[in-house]
């Protein structure tokens, strides 16, 4: 049965809008972590998830945990968004504490703490230069010395701020939930134009020979000209579109929350293919080579050809998997809410598990 394209989101990823807007109307920090999924990123050296109450830093190889912040679970400082490695030794997380954190990445201590934020950190990071973009769920973005932590600009949008800035040619990409994309002036935060796009946006921008394209709750994948904000083509989906779409060879792959591939052609907006899979897409894909990646709600990790769609493996790991996999080194690691373990390492040629991660308390 072919659904609605503008039909809502999957039970799981409704709750969770739901329990997040109560979370961001002022419920504890804690009830809130306790609804999150984990965010995971890697700098090559570690790996770093961040889930509920700590951060915690794996080591690739192993998955023997090196460090976590904070070392002693604190009531209101709970973390959502995937922690953003600088590249200069330091990593940055934002907590529902309200507060911005960067961390020394060879022992996790805090360099230095931003408390200008009225409401909690919910979307990732992005690094600019000697600038870090920190999104906030009161519709702050917030530029931060990279070094210092100190405030340089700041900008407001009507609502919150979920996803995660893009940072290029000397602006910055933001967009809202409310219906919004801005593009700011990266050393002033001024605005040099808006783009209302119809719908919510839970994650953030790419770019891609040209095209700016990004993801909607409810109007599908939408490429707009990055100098200008014009609209250039809309692609219908199914459903939802939550994660980041991966660039492949001139294609933008992305999944949505009725649990369909998509592949489409960047500079035409139009379908190349698309499959379906075992559940909702919340996740970005991972490519390498030309394979692709995704897990789904369903606890299923998938590899598909990138170039066709055509099926290699897939494994069912357990729990619901609803953030990106994160390709590093020959490792292929996912993250689960709710599974035997946190993040599990695959052979990402054969999906056979290297190891397992699963915090003590």
């Amino acid at each position: 049965m072919r659904h609605n394209p503008h039909v809502g989101p999957s039970p799981l990823v409704a709750l969770t809008l739901a329990l997040l807007a109560l979370g961001l109307a002022g419920c504890s920090g804690s009830a809130a972590a306790a609804n999150s999924w984990p965010g995971l990123s890697a700098d090559g050296q570690l790996v770093y998830v961040a889930f509920n109450q700590a951060v915690h830093a794996l080591d690739p190889s192993s998955g023997t945990e090196r460090w976590r912040f904070p070392a002693e679970a604190e009531r209101n400082a709970a973390f959502f968004a995937a922690p953003t490695p600088t590249g200069d030794g330091h990593v940055i997380v934002g907590s529902y504490d309200k507060k911005i954190y960067s961390l020394d990445s060879s022992d996790g201590s805090v360099t230095w703490t931003f408390e200008g934020a009225s409401n909690r950190i919910v979307g990732p990071a992005a690094v600019a230069g000697d600038l870090v973009l920190v999104p906030s769920s009161e519709g702050v973005l917030y530029a931060l010395r990279l070094a210092s932590g100190v405030q340089v600009w700041s900008f407001q949008a009507a609502e919150a701020l979920w996803a995660e800035p893009l940072a290029a040619g000397g602006r910055v990409f933001i967009a809202s939930l409310d219906h919004h994309i801005y593009a700011l002036d990266a050393e002033t935060g001024a605005e040099i134009w808006r783009q209302d796009l119809g719908a919510a946006v839970a994650g953030g921008p790419v770019l891609a020979d040209g095209h700016l394209l990004v993801g909607t709750l409810g109007r599908g994948l939408q490429a707009l000209d990055p100098a200008t904000g014009d609209v250039i083509w809309t692609f219908a989906t199914e459903g939802w579109v939550w994660g980041i779409p991966t660039i492949h060879l001139g294609m933008a792959l992305f999944g949505d929350v009725n649990g369909v591939v998509y592949a489409v052609d960047v500079s035409q907006g139009s379908q190349v293919w698309r499959i379906q899979l075992d559940g909702a897409i919340t996740a970005s894909p991972a490519v390498e080579g030309d394979m692709l990646y995704l897990p789904t709600e369903a606890g299923t990790v998938y590899a598909r050809r990138a170039g066709t769609g055509d099926p290699e493996w897939q494994i069912p790991l357990g729990g619901k998997l609803l953030s990106d996999p994160i390709l590093t080194g020959d490792k292929l690691l996912v993250a689960s809410l709710g599974g035997e373990s946190l993040v599990t390492s695959l052979d990402p040629q054969s999906g056979a598990t290297r190891w397992a991660f699963q915090p003590t308390q």
